[in-house]
């Protein structure tokens, strides 16, 4: 059989209580006011006292991570960190009141436990036991005797003097002798009382601390004992002496007392005069002090006024000269447009980059892309033309590059894009909205409306032949309208809600709810027709925001919007499917573009000295493409790829 296997038993921990973590925080309270600092001293005086008083042997371990959890919630709600082991239970802001009468009375109950076990600990017992009283009797009552391994006069008990040794030396050889007691009568000056009743010297002192109460107390205190020194005398005289001295002992007493009196009714006379004396001095000198805080007081409260008042002229100093600052920037930025304005060439380029151009053009493709999710449970509707309003027949003709005489091609056009679905519709109205009431309207020059003063400048310089300083005094106007607040904030958003309003009213007859059937021509439901209104205002922002850093440019730019049926050319063409992605690789047999959904934007590599127009060029195709750049590809959808499936 193999050796049997012994489980240690585990050791049970014990569990804290609200009682326990009580009763910590008072001890560590009632330590910390006493000037313990020390973190290890402080765990370990917490662990002993609860081991006293709840007998729940916690270790230091335990104590430290409850006191470091106190810590963390007591940090996590406080802006500066305060440490428990320096603050104590202060540190805990949230605490009840309860708890904290709780915590306060614990900490007098471990400061009457570390004084009761100060009394009751071995050696410092200080109460007055049997043995005690006992042990200092028998050294009152018992005379010390000289050891060898004793000081001299060590001892508080009265030494034998060297006369009285004689004396005792010398009474022993008579009666060794047989000496008679009359034979020792010769010596009378051998023989003398010692009293131990203080003298005038020896009682009050000469300096004038004493007081009346102390004398009395001194002389309460006198214990009169009458000292027998042996002499020649017989054994009877020395009875006799002893008894005559205690017969005496009351009388000198009162004699001293008597003696006393005179000189602790003077002393306490010098005392009163002194307490009157000082009991004025005390009272002057706080008046004094009462004057002096009333003096302090009265300059910080001058102090305070003379300060607010010295920031109050501060702080408006400090506004005065940040609007002077602020108006002299706007000075000096208004000098430097002008300076700019007034030293540009025909050569030298003035308008957005192309990164911009493309930032803006992707922002609007996107907006375009969620038209569709308004309009997701609806259908599109095959309208006649007579049911079909004015601004709708205007984005027709704009999408599909036909005019009014081309009536039958105009319905072909329709059933193709019902054919392609609502979301490639969305997008090649949209881009047609864009292309007809943004970038080919006349908006901008009915909103900067030129004063009478400008168009009188502008002919005096046409007169003089300055057509360049014609051209850029005509974009510094441009451009500090267009980049003013009243027209980015105000004119801009009014103009977007007012093409959305056109725009969601004019598409609303081609579209109705799947489970609708196709009567009359429904418009869209308010909540349908808010989200798409939300989205298109997002949409002609961007495009009236692009087409104000345009027309103050100092190029020239094209819009493209390429028909149906025109030749795919990927120099200034870019193909993607219905859904929205990207076809990067287009062969030659997909070779016509279907319908535009996003235009493209060129300019010419060439600028010229006359003024700019408000409305940008529309055009299908680039007329001279060697005098012109891309800047953004127009986006199509190609026939082959929406065709079938398969190819997608």
């Amino acid at each position: 059989m193999g050796r049997r296997k012994t489980r240690s038993r585990q050791k049970k921990q014990p569990v804290w209580e609200l009682d326990d973590e009580h009763r910590m925080l008072g001890c560590l309270d009632c330590h910390i006011e006493s000037g313990t600092t020390d973190r290890a001293e402080l765990e370990e005086t917490i662990r002993q006292y609860l081991e006293d008083v709840k007998k729940k042997k916690f270790s230091l371990a335990q104590i430290d991570a409850r006191l470091q959890q106190l810590q963390d919630i007591a940090s996590s709600r406080q802006k500066r960190r305060q440490s428990i082991f320096a603050k104590g239970s202060q540190v805990l802001k949230n605490i009840s009141p309860w708890d904290t009468k709780t915590i306060r009375e614990y900490k007098e109950g471990v400061r009457d436990h570390v004084i009761a076990t100060i009394i009751h600990s071995e050696g410092r017992n200080l109460r007055d036991t049997p043995q005690r009283m006992q042990r200092e009797h028998s050294k009152a009552s018992t005379p010390a005797m000289p050891t060898p391994n004793k000081r001299k006069y060590g001892s508080t008990a009265q030494q034998p003097t060297e006369r009285g040794e004689r004396h005792r030396k010398r009474l022993g050889r008579s009666r060794a002798a047989g000496l008679q007691p009359g034979a020792l009568k010769e010596e009378p000056s051998s023989t003398r009382k010692i009293s131990l009743i203080p003298s005038h010297d020896q009682t009050v002192p000469d300096s004038d601390d004493g007081t009346s109460s102390d004398d009395q107390r001194l002389l309460s205190g006198v214990t009169v004992e009458v000292v027998q020194v042996p002499s020649c005398q017989s054994v009877a005289d020395a009875g006799g002496l002893a008894k005559t001295t205690m017969e005496e002992a009351p009388e000198l007493l009162q004699k001293d007392h008597e003696a006393l009196q005179p000189r602790l009714q003077a002393k306490l006379h010098e005392v009163s005069i002194m307490h009157v004396r000082t009991a004025q001095e005390l009272q002057a000198v706080r008046a004094q002090y009462e004057e002096a805080a009333e003096t302090v007081i009265s300059l910080k409260r001058a102090l305070s006024e003379a300060d607010q008042r010295r920031g109050n002229e501060v702080t408006k100093a400090l506004a005065y000269q940040e609007k002077q600052i602020a108006s002299l920037e706007n000075i000096v930025k208004k000098m430097r447009n002008s300076a700019f304005f007034a030293g540009l060439t025909i050569h030298t380029p003035f308008g957005p980059s192309e990164a911009d151009i493309r930032n803006s053009m992707t922002k609007i493709r996107i907006g375009s892309r969620k038209l569709i999710t308004p309009l997701q449970d609806r259908t599109l509707l095959l309208l006649t033309l007579n049911k079909i309003d004015e601004y709708l027949l205007s984005l027709l003709h704009r999408s599909s590059g036909l005019w009014l005489d081309h009536g039958v091609r105009l319905k072909s056009f329709l059933t193709d894009l019902n054919q392609l679905g609502m979301e490639v519709a969305l997008c090649a109205l949209t881009t047609a909205a864009l292309c007809e009431w943004v970038f080919a309207d006349n908006f901008e020059s009915d909103a900067t409306g030129p004063s009478l003063l400008l168009d009188m400048y502008q002919h005096h310089i046409s007169m003089a032949d300055g057509r360049l300083a014609l051209r850029n005094l005509d974009l510094a106007a441009r451009s500090s309208f267009f980049q003013s607040e009243d027209y980015r904030q105000i004119q801009i958003p009014c103009r977007a809600e007012a093409l959305a309003r056109r725009f969601v009213d004019a598409v609303a007859p081609l579209f109705t709810a799947s489970d609708t059937p196709p009567l009359g021509t429904p418009s869209l439901d308010s909540e349908n027709g808010q989200e798409l209104h939300d989205e298109l205002v997002d949409i002609f922002i961007a495009a009236l925001g692009l087409k104000a850093t345009l027309v103050a440019s100092s190029d020239r730019f094209i819009i493209l919007l390429p028909r149906p049926g025109s030749k795919f050319d990927p120099a200034w063409m870019q193909a993607e499917s219905k859904e929205g992605l990207q076809m990067p690789k287009v062969t030659q047999e997909r070779s016509h573009a279907r319908v535009c959904t996003l235009p493209g934007i060129l300019a010419y590599n060439e600028s010229d000295a006359e003024p700019r127009d408000y409305r940008l060029q529309l055009s299908d195709s680039p007329e001279n493409r060697s005098n012109m750049h891309i800047l953004h590809k127009a986006v199509v959808l190609s026939l082959p790829d929406l065709a079938t499936s398969e190819d997608l």
